[in-house]
């Protein structure tokens, strides 16, 4: 677990933004949840006709979501953006180049287009980048428009310093003043940087009670992954985040896991899903055909690295 180090001064600063009751801490992680009710919901395969739709809609409406779930009767609003970034709808048919940093003249490429289209990321747009998936070409730009000053990576000791220098000053609600006032960070960095070095919030290894107290709470609140973590941490009294209880569910006490080896065609589509998405393990395990974890998705491929029967590539930075 991470404890604060330097001086007594900055100790007895860093450990006082610490000092809040468990609701509270628990009401400012959940501004981490991203696509848990998608992810949450039973797993219904996209048909063909709903992938065309949402592509359609997609180019109409660019990223207006609600607009475009409009389209598509019975998908939400998160699953729609999921599948769009994650799912093969918006596939721009180039190769994913998942091992090259973004160049100047990609940058460039990638300004210009974007400019002559209104300022809009739009398939159509990423097809004109090479070897770029509309996912990748999305996120990159998301990049540029932030802060060309963002980084990515190990924490400095002084941008952390300017992360207890702004929750004292703004709190652990309000991230995006907090993201202004350190600068080098997004306001996601800094919650979850705040989360992972918080001493109260348990690490490691969930003991059978803590599994006994997610199952209860699972059934008492399906779905509704704060409650949960609340009631996790009042009945075994250490803090679990909300995101911790989803993985720990979705990755190993979900009672329809398949835990049998793996077969040869499980093995093939995850290998044809890695070439895809890369290191995307929760979207790898989406698209998998049978119901596997992420987590087990990635054992088996790192299994299958050290075969011989894959070359693992990194993630596109």
């Amino acid at each position: 677990m991470c404890q604060p180090t330097g001086n007594p001064v900055t100790v007895l600063r860093y450990s006082s933004m610490f000092i809040l009751t468990q609701r509270t801490l628990v009401q400012s992680i959940s501004q981490l949840r991203l696509f848990t009710s998608a992810h949450s919901q039973i797993r219904i395969r996209w048909s063909d006709g709903e992938d065309r739709a949402l592509a359609e809609a997609f180019e109409k409406y660019g990223n207006d979501w609600k607009a475009i779930a409009k389209h598509l009767p019975g998908r939400a609003v998160k699953g729609c953006k999921f599948r769009g970034l994650y799912g093969k709808s918006l596939d721009t048919g180039t190769p994913r180049n998942v091992h090259l940093h973004w160049t100047e003249a990609e940058d460039k490429l990638l300004r210009e287009k974007i400019a002559e289209s209104g300022g809009r990321c739009t398939v159509s747009i990423a097809k004109q980048i090479p070897n770029r998936k509309y996912k990748q070409v999305y996120d990159r730009w998301q990049r540029l428009q932030l802060n060309g000053d963002i980084k990515y990576g190990p924490w400095l000791s002084e941008e952390t310093n300017r992360l207890v220098e702004a929750i004292q000053k703004h709190g652990v609600h309000d991230w995006e003043a907090v993201s202004k006032k350190v600068r080098t960070r997004t306001k996601f960095q800094c919650l979850q940087k705040y989360i992972t070095t918080n001493p109260l919030i348990k690490q490691g290894k969930w003991s059978p009670a803590e599994d006994s107290a997610l199952i209860d709470a699972l059934n008492s609140y399906p779905g509704k992954w704060i409650a949960i973590a609340s009631e996790v941490s009042k009945k075994t009294g250490g803090l679990r985040t909300n995101s911790q209880c989803r993985h720990r569910y979705i990755n190993v006490l979900d009672p329809k896991l398949i835990k049998t080896p793996f077969s040869k065609e499980e093995d093939q589509a995850l290998i044809d899903a890695f070439h895809r998405f890369g290191n995307e393990w929760t979207m790898i395990a989406q698209v998998m055909p049978t119901y596997r974890g992420a987590r087990a998705c990635k054992l088996r491929l790192q299994n299958l690295e050290q075969k011989g029967l894959i070359q693992k590539t990194p993630n596109p930075p």
